[in-house]
């Protein structure tokens, strides 16, 4: 759920496609899609990507979710963004075997 579209979650799959479901919305450049993240992140610099986006890349698209220590999903984990994140990083460790929301 934390992935879902308008009116839940976090609407990852807004701009990152996932497995063979594409993004649904349409960007000057697309995001990674997350089916490859496995391969190419490092556990230390995707939280500090997830926590602060624009502090990483300036100018990025990605929104910031987090903020001290907060997820602006509070219903998930009770809002505690570490947890979240970690749950984010488990769900992209899945590699190949991803599967986007309602699969």
């Amino acid at each position: 759920r934390a992935l879902s579209g308008p009116g839940g979650g976090l609407d990852c799959l807004a701009c990152h496609a996932i497995g063979g479901k594409s993004a649904t919305k349409v960007f000057e450049a697309p995001a990674p899609n997350f089916t490859l993240s496995r391969d190419r992140l490092r556990p230390d610099y995707f939280v500090r990507w997830v926590r602060e986006p624009l502090r990483v890349e300036p100018g990025t698209k990605m929104p910031q979710f987090f903020q001290g220590g907060r997820s602006q999903l509070t219903e998930v984990l009770e809002g505690d963004a570490s947890r979240q994140i970690d749950a984010l990083w488990n769900y992209l460790l899945e590699g190949a075997a991803i599967k986007a929301p309602g699969e």
